[in-house]
């Protein structure tokens, strides 16, 4: 079940900062390496100003995002299957490689690879592929080279005070595993240590298995925290300020 907090959703997080490619923020500035629109341009950007934007902007409702606190999550899967973590952190996110990204028409178009590391406290019952389990314990999953494509198509609204504001029409993300996951868990079978190493050991043994089955409830976690910290942002800052860089 340790599927359940999987690392796609977490690094789905940083594919907000693709803002940093078409603004010129103040707090950000002094990182760009370059000042055109091209997509090398775009690229070399994101990955200079990554880390310190990964730090977070509470001003304008950005959290910080490297490490990710997870203070309580609940899951439902297929079978039956329930899960929770709770006391944990995702972390890597400011370590992560832009591949590419580009500006047309409004569109963003985003690829990124990362390594992730999620630990927290887990609880679990239900029923994983051919197994019945029932554990608490600790949980640490490695996400090895993971590869995230990001569509993002923007609009405009306008708001009482008369300026224009992005919103996020349309968004569309893909994850691949050009590397792969490792799981770690203890007690996923309460009492019983060596049910829990044999279930552990198939997790580990057929991870892309388990991560195609059980992924989508934490990539849909990712997605939707990494919208509303676009669209805080947003509310906060109209679309003029954002051209000429005022924030």
């Amino acid at each position: 079940m340790h599927r359940i907090f999987d690392c796609p959703g977490f690094i789905i997080l940083l594919l907000f900062v693709f803002l940093a490619g078409i603004v010129e923020s103040g707090k950000l500035n002094s990182q760009r390496p370059c000042r055109d629109s091209s997509s090398e341009c775009l690229r070399r950007t994101l990955q200079a100003i990554l880390p310190k934007f990964m730090s977070g902007v509470p001003e304008y409702g950005v959290e910080n995002m490297d490490p990710f606190q997870i203070q309580k999550l609940d899951f439902d899967f297929p079978g039956n299957l329930k899960g929770q973590l709770r006391d944990g952190w995702a972390k890597g996110l400011k370590k992560c490689i832009v591949n590419s990204i580009s500006l047309t028409d409004f569109v963003v178009d985003t690829v990124i690879h990362c390594n992730l590391t999620i630990k927290g406290k887990y609880k679990s019952s239900g029923r994983l592929l051919l197994f019945t389990i029932n554990g608490s314990g600790d949980s640490t999953i490695k996400c090895v080279d993971i590869k995230i494509h990001n569509i993002m198509k923007l609009g405009f609204r306008e708001l009482s005070d008369g300026q224009q504001y992005l919103t996020i029409d349309e968004t569309k993300t893909d994850h691949s595993y050009d590397g792969r996951v490792m799981y770690q868990m203890t007690n996923l079978f309460n009492g019983s240590p060596e049910t829990s190493k044999l279930v552990l050991d198939f997790m580990n043994e057929n991870w892309r298995m388990v991560a195609q089955e059980f992924g989508d409830p934490m990539v849909d976690f990712g997605v939707s925290t990494v919208l509303r910290n676009i669209q805080n942002l947003f509310n906060n800052v109209s679309y003029e300020r954002i051209v000429m860089g005022d924030f």
